[in-house]
């Protein structure tokens, strides 16, 4: 069912682009004026190398595979799964489905924050 070789891949990447998010996420802190721009950069840095990455790995390599749960499941999930989510949208794009396109990424974005209130509103409630 699961291959766990996959699995391990996606866990060393993982635990690499946390690792890197967090350290990223600390040097921008003391560099930003403003808290929301770690996080903007850390999201565009992870596309740009999701981008770069996922170029790389349609010259097929021999282990295009394993390199992809590595670098691109893992690591740059867990440097940020904004890059996820725009590589989606990229693929939407170059398919020609602009409705799908605007409903996911717009979407993604306004049902997020309704999701996060309501998380925070539902544990509100239940701790009182």
């Amino acid at each position: 069912m699961f291959n766990w070789q996959y699995i391990l891949f996606v866990a060393i990447g993982g635990m690499l682009g946390s690792v890197l998010r967090y350290m990223t996420s600390v040097v921008f802190q003391k560099l930003a004026w403003e808290p929301i721009w770690p996080t903007f950069a850390v999201n565009m840095a992870g596309s740009l190398l999701f981008g770069i990455v996922l170029a790389w790995l349609s010259k097929s390599s021999q282990y295009a595979e394993q390199l992809r749960m590595l670098l691109l499941v893992g690591f740059c999930g867990g440097f940020t799964t904004f890059s996820a989510l725009s590589f989606e949208a990229w693929q939407l794009l170059k398919n020609h489905q602009y409705a799908k396109l605007l409903f996911y990424y717009s979407g993604s974005a306004v049902f997020g924050i309704i999701a996060i209130a309501a998380g925070f509103l539902i544990y509100q409630s239940s701790s009182e």
